[in-house]
């Protein structure tokens, strides 16, 4: 491999340990309630990064071939961005950014710049943003399910002391933190835009993919239609996700125990026979020679029909339980 790469992944990787330490200590300062001494995250829209990524959206957007549609969705993990076109010209401010750090580490120990290089930094800077708008996506989605019930609770209760669904959805921005609050308020702001509130909930279940959102969807659209009652539907919605929750433990529960054994039962045999192969003289002469190479043959036909088993029988298991 060419020095220069190996130049390159080596700076990358000290610029990656850099801005873990940076992420960890403002999280720690912020963990802390340290408000006077942590240190301030910009999210200014006037932040350089920011206008310049706007200036680069405004040019791509009037490219007529270049859509941004497939990006939208993660436009909405960073309060700056608007849209997907944001998305992209982040995209391209980390694929230049890549470019720079090549060129500077080629100049810096004087090696020669490689045209494959360039193209390969391009690529891996582009490529790059996406890993973590996957992460953030798969992340946030999470923990708007994992608060979902809280704010399931909440509504219940509000609407118990026959408060409206508006003010239900505001109690739960107001008392709830993180994605969960954020998502509700953007279904106040698709209210506001004239969205009925069956229509907000099942945008929302559109950006998350959580079931739950789909049955605050219904329950709306069925209070629209035909007057039903909240308290009931969301006292079975309440009861659905709990259900739902025991299922799902059970579930993560039996894929453990099927895994430990699953890789138990499979390095076993390999370890017995190894162990009789270092023990004992005569087990390890009968590998030897043409004998021994029909023998391990046959060893290992047996040996991948007896992972075969093992794996349908753990699969067939896992499927019976659920």
């Amino acid at each position: 491999m060419d020095k220069s790469v190996l130049q390159f992944l080596a700076i990358l990787f000290l610029v990656f340990i850099l801005y873990l330490l940076f992420k960890y200590t403002v999280y720690f300062f912020k963990k802390n309630r340290l408000q006077d001494f942590s240190l301030k995250v910009k999210g200014s829209k006037n932040g350089i990064l920011v206008r310049t990524v706007k200036k680069i959206s405004s040019i791509l957007k009037k490219i007529s071939f270049i859509k941004c549609k497939k990006y939208n969705g993660y436009a909405r993990f960073i309060s700056s961005f608007e849209d997907g076109y944001d998305v992209i010209s982040s995209k391209i401010l980390c694929s230049l950014f890549m470019l720079v750090l090549y060129v500077f580490v080629s100049l810096l120990y004087k090696t020669n710049i490689s045209v494959i290089m360039i193209i390969v930094s391009l690529i891996l800077g582009y490529v790059l943003l996406d890993f973590y708008y996957i992460y953030s996506s798969r992340n946030t989605n999470r923990l708007v399910n994992k608060d979902m019930l809280g704010a399931v609770i909440i509504m219940n209760n509000d609407f118990k002391a026959n408060r409206s669904p508006e003010q239900a959805i505001n109690d739960v921005v107001n008392r709830k933190n993180g994605p969960i609050s954020k998502e509700f308020k953007r279904v106040l702001e698709d209210t506001n835009l004239g969205l009925s509130y069956g229509e907000a909930f099942l945008r929302m279940y559109k950006r998350t993919k959580i079931p739950a959102a789909l049955d605050l969807s219904h329950a709306f659209s069925l209070y629209n239609m035909i007057g039903s009652d909240l308290i009931e539907i969301f006292d079975e919605i309440e009861e659905k996700i709990i259900d739902n929750e025991k299922f799902d433990i059970q579930v993560k529960s039996t894929k453990v125990f099927n895994r430990f054994f699953k890789w138990l039962f499979n390095v076993l045999p390999v370890f017995i026979v190894i162990l009789l192969c270092v023990f004992n003289e005569r087990y390890k002469a009968l590998f030897l020679g043409t004998k021994g190479v029909i023998l391990i043959s046959i060893i290992v036909i047996l040996f991948i029909i007896y992972i075969v088993t093992i794996n349908k029988i753990v699969r067939r298991y896992s499927y019976d339980n659920k």
